[in-house]
């Protein structure tokens, strides 16, 4: 299992011929010309303890600060990117906003969440 905290590389090698157990990251970019229809429900929010919440804040810093992938890539604005860490496989999100990497909290009944496709995924490399 990663540990984010220790530097990571978000690798994109056969990400395609991965098996779903070893997907380590996501991104999906936003499509707005994609429909938005209603989705009714109550989503569950997960409460993350403090140490789960230190590690985000790291690793959205560590978004910032410098390249975290293996491939050319150029951020554009409501890109969204999943990172699964820890021992429960928890899922950090990430949604690219003005310019930075910023923690997400939206949940699958945001409306904007209806128009991401998927663009990479990959395992993460310590």
């Amino acid at each position: 299992m990663c540990t984010l905290s220790q530097g990571f590389k978000l690798c994109s090698c056969d990400g395609d011929k991965l098996a779903t157990t070893e997907i380590g990251w996501i991104l999906k970019r936003r499509d707005q010309h994609k429909k938005i229809s209603a989705i009714k429900g109550k989503p569950f929010v997960y409460q993350m303890n403090t140490s789960e919440k230190q590690l985000k804040a790291e690793t959205v810093q560590a978004l910032n600060q410098r390249n975290c992938f293996d491939f050319d890539y150029q951020p554009k604005e409501d890109d969204f990117l999943q990172i699964k860490t820890g021992e429960n496989n928890l899922w950090l999100a990430f949604r690219y906003q003005k310019g930075l990497w910023k923690a997400d909290s939206s949940t699958k009944f945001s409306s904007w969440r209806q128009q991401l496709e998927m663009q990479e995924e990959g395992f993460v490399r310590n």
